[in-house]
């Protein structure tokens, strides 16, 4: 493609981050609330957003702040984007008002806690809060987190705090005193529907979409969003990395981003659904020691996403091994497809609602899964060959 060049690949991440709420994706019942406590100017002392990287927390982050903030918001509750407070958030411009942004991975003690001491009881000059939006918040220090009780027992009238944490509910970091203090919400991973939704509208926003390659739109996006396992952020990245190297072809991926291949991947489903347990085994072993379960279970979903195309549209759409391979399981062991997609699609599920679903634990999910599709496959009475 030699008129896609990298002097037309924009950083991504930044230039689409939603300014407006409606805008963020996979975290509706959060953005509904948002949108409603912006309207009514009802913010929380204090909000702790937890959940895995890539989720949409920092973005919500900078729109609750702006919306906290801004005085010209529209009906809707969204803050105006162009006033001056506005821009210097959405810009990361924050030394210059009354928005601060911490990391808390990164900050000492002194530095959290100094600033916040500074700023906590003085009356804010260029807004009307001030809002410390704190990163990490689970990897401060623990005098730290001892010294930031204090200015959550005892809320000033002009201060919001937004703590943001990757830790997950069930084995957070976060001091239960802490989480006590806040309004949590806890955000779940992307569904691939949500994160190809955005991918394709960053591409048609920067002009690129017609210009690419048929296979990239019908399968490499597609590796790419699977592969992303439910973080928009890392499939953004991907993204940005395929057009400036123009990686467009399922192979291209595969070997410049290191995703599993389809002809390993393949082998491994073929044990599966043709019964060589110890061979399975054997080779679940081998991807849980090299954390590759994950990935495994994604590739699957992507093989059955392009077979489900050739399906709807009753043509060969897609004529690769995988699909070759799926559409002779669909039509001779209709059972054994059937526990193979509903396996597949629900660990997906587990893994993108997981903050920290392990290679392991997968890999133990993959097992059940053979255990089922046994079951299915000698019930049924046209064996596979």
């Amino acid at each position: 493609m030699n008129n896609l060049t990298p002097q037309k690949v924009t950083q991504y991440s930044l230039a689409h981050r939603p300014k407006v709420f409606e805008n963020v994706k996979g975290q509706d019942n959060i953005v509904k609330e948002m949108l409603q406590r912006s309207k009514m100017n009802k913010f929380p002392s204090a909000m702790l957003f937890q959940g895995p990287t890539g989720t949409g927390k920092t973005t919500l982050a900078f729109l609750a702040a702006a919306a906290i903030q801004c005085k010209h918001k529209d009906e809707k509750g969204n803050p105006c984007g162009e006033c001056a407070t506005c821009k210097d958030i959405f810009d990361e411009k924050f030394s210059r008002g009354c928005t601060h942004m911490l990391d808390g991975s990164s900050s000492s003690k002194d530095d959290v806690i100094d600033l916040i001491e500074q700023t906590v009881h003085t009356v804010p000059l260029h807004g009307p809060k001030h809002v410390f939006i704190i990163e990490e918040i689970d990897q401060l220090s623990t005098a730290a987190k001892n010294s930031f009780h204090k200015f959550l027992e005892k809320p000033s009238p002009y201060v919001h705090f937004i703590l943001l944490s990757m830790a997950d509910s069930g084995g957070s970091k976060v001091p239960q005193s802490i989480m006590d203090r806040c309004q949590p919400y806890y955000f779940k991973n992307i569904t691939e529907r949500d994160v190809a939704y955005t991918l394709k509208h960053i591409l048609a926003e920067e002009g690129l979409w017609d210009e690419l390659p048929a296979e990239f739109k019908k399968e490499g996006i597609f590796l790419i969003v699977n592969n992303a396992k439910g973080s928009l952020r890392r499939a953004i990245q991907f993204l940005e990395r395929a057009m400036i190297g123009e990686f467009f072809t399922v192979k291209e991926i595969e070997d410049n981003f290191k995703f599993l291949s389809e002809s390993s991947s393949l082998g491994t489903l073929k044990m599966m659904i043709e019964g060589e347990g110890k061979k399975l085994s054997n080779e679940l072993e081998a991807m849980r020691k090299e954390n590759k379960a994950v990935d495994w279970v994604f590739l699957v979903s992507f093989f059955l996403f392009r077979h489900r195309q050739n399906v709807m549209t009753g043509e060969k759409v897609d004529e690769s091994p995988s699909s070759s391979l799926l559409g002779k399981l669909y039509s001779k062991q209709p059972a054994v497809y059937k526990e193979l997609e509903k396996g597949i699609k629900s660990i997906s599920e587990e893994v993108r609602h997981g903050s920290y679903m392990t290679s392991t634990h997968v890999s133990h999910l993959l097992v059940d899964l053979y255990e089922k599709i046994e079951k299915a496959r000698k019930g049924d009475s046209v064996p596979y060959r």
